[in-house]
């Protein structure tokens, strides 16, 4: 069989397709010939027209390479939901504000996103500007900036252009797959790109305009599934017939779907166009000071793996871990498998004794990525009422996408919850664990002390040497100190450096 075609068709299993002029599906088999060569005369065909519907949609949405250019257009939030960040771990999410302005401007080669968002407490206000060669993050409240960003494709992607332009790079693994039903109307859908790529494409059949975009996407630690963009209400930006309805969302294994709605918008495309000319005051981020994958002692039988992702862009994850006489507790599980287990690599280079427990702070994507790990490890999750559902959901998720530990050899769940203090303790060490919530980050939160060592172990309230002390969420956290007269000598962090000395006590003594 052609190479070609059979590649296709293993990096498209995931996706349930009939590639073939939407009319023939099964398996491919070398042995018999006249079904391979059956199937490979369909996919040509297949192929042939699909690439036929990208080029009418290239043509039906405008020209985006016109060196003379200039679109300004600024998407509002209609209904925007970030569970990833959300104060609550399952519906109903937090709704945020959203305020995006976008600039495609080939007269000087550049395309620029302007992003202005508020979440889970934090603020967030960055400038992109992407030229032919590489993109510069401005964070226009730390006046740092950042090369080369590497925010996944679907991230930012609004328009139908970059969908369709991808789809016509990879024109080898372009498929046909027939007219079908959506929203009531029949349109043409095509299968394109492979692996994590692979995206489904709807087409209005009359007008050639992109309607949908479906891809696979695994999202750790919820599984498997499909995310999408829908696109409506088409009218003419310049020379460019763009949606001014965008509908963004997805599903997966452990959670239900959730859809952010936006709405597209033309301004003046003179206004506010910033280039890298204009971003004067900023100076280029230094992260040099970032210890990478490093152990560190924090007090007898307590260590930390520092900034565990290796990174050099301020996104550092820290994990703790406390030997105890027969077991040892982890503190945070982030970002995701792979992580998780370069932390238990630094485990065992200190203890064989058993992980029974882990404490996991709050439910972000980004703090409890790598849970699955730790559940296939036999591990006992120790967190708050509002999370045990979907982490009953998480432990048997499928992650076929992206294979773990937990997937290939299943655990059942262990949960001890916390509802205001948890203790343990033996000859070696000892733990008092609290739910210091609501703040206004999660409205669940665990903290560990330790008060042998004076140490006190917590995530996303202070960031050391990374954010301002003066913030609710610090504010929040010495409250909490004062009144359960904590005894507190040292501070460390999922994120951060360690908080100690006479300026961790003069901050006490507020």
């Amino acid at each position: 069989m052609n190479l070609r075609i059979r590649t296709f068709f293993i990096i498209s299993s995931l996706f349930t397709i009939g590639c073939a002029n939407g009319q023939n599906g099964g398996t491919i088999s070398d042995d018999d010939p006249e079904t391979s060569q059956a199937y490979a005369e369909a996919f040509l065909q297949a192929n042939a027209r699909g690439l036929a519907i990208l080029n009418k949609a290239w043509q039906a949405h405008g020209d985006i390479a016109d060196s003379s250019l200039v679109v300004a257009l600024t998407i509002e939030v209609k209904e925007g939901i970030h569970r990833s960040q959300s104060l609550v771990v399952d519906p109903p999410y937090e709704r945020y504000h959203l305020e995006n302005r976008f600039f495609i401007d080939r007269k000087n080669g550049i395309e620029v996103g302007h992003f202005m968002n508020r979440f889970a407490g934090f603020d967030f206000v960055n400038i992109i500007i992407t030229d032919d060669e590489a993109s510069r993050d401005y964070n226009v409240l730390t006046k740092k900036y950042t090369d080369a960003t590497s925010s996944g494709f679907d991230n930012f992607r609004y328009f139908p252009h970059p969908y369709i332009n991808a789809a016509l790079a990879r024109p080898q693994h372009v498929c046909y797959e027939g007219s079908v039903d959506y929203k009531g109307k029949v349109v043409n859908r095509i299968f394109a790109g492979g692996g994590s790529s692979a995206r489904r494409l709807y087409f209005d059949a009359e007008e050639g305009r992109l309607l949908r975009v479906e891809y696979l996407r695994n999202n750790e630690p919820y599984g498997d599934g499909v995310s999408f963009k829908d696109f409506s209400n088409f009218e003419k930006f310049g020379p460019l017939t763009l949606p001014q309805v965008i509908a963004s969302g997805g599903n997966y294994s452990a959670g239900g779907e959730v859809v952010n709605r936006f709405e597209l918008r033309a301004i003046d495309p003179v206004v506010n166009r910033p280039t890298h000319e204009q971003m004067i005051g900023f100076a280029p981020a230094d992260y040099s000071q970032v210890v990478k994958n490093q152990l560190t002692e924090l007090g007898n039988n307590i260590y930390m793996i520092e900034n565990i992702t290796e990174s050099m862009e301020g996104d550092d994850y820290n994990v703790m871990f406390a030997v105890f006489e027969k077991f040892i507790l982890v503190g945070e599980a982030p970002v995701n498998a792979a992580t998780s287990e370069k932390v238990l690599r630094h485990i065992r280079s200190v203890s064989d004794k058993p992980i029974k427990y882990l404490v996991q702070s709050h439910h972000h994507n980004d703090h409890w990525g790598g849970i699955r790990t730790y559940i296939a490890e036999g591990a006992t999750i120790i967190t708050t009422e509002g999370n045990a559902a979907i982490l009953i959901r998480i432990a048997s998720a499928p992650s076929v996408l992206n294979p773990d530990r937990q997937s290939e050899d299943p655990k059942p769940l262990s949960i001890d919850l916390v509802t205001e203090r948890l203790q343990m303790n033996d000859s070696a060490n000892a733990a008092l664990i609290y739910d210091v919530g609501p703040t206004n980050h999660a409205i669940e939160m665990l903290i560990v002390y330790f008060p042998e060592q004076g140490l006190l172990w917590q995530a996303d309230l202070i960031s050391y040497g990374e954010w301002d002390l003066n913030d609710p969420r610090s504010d929040h956290l010495l409250n909490k100190i004062k009144s359960l007269n904590l005894k507190v000598k040292k501070i460390a962090g999922v994120h951060g450096q360690i908080f100690e000395g006479e300026e961790l006590q003069k901050w006490l003594s507020k």
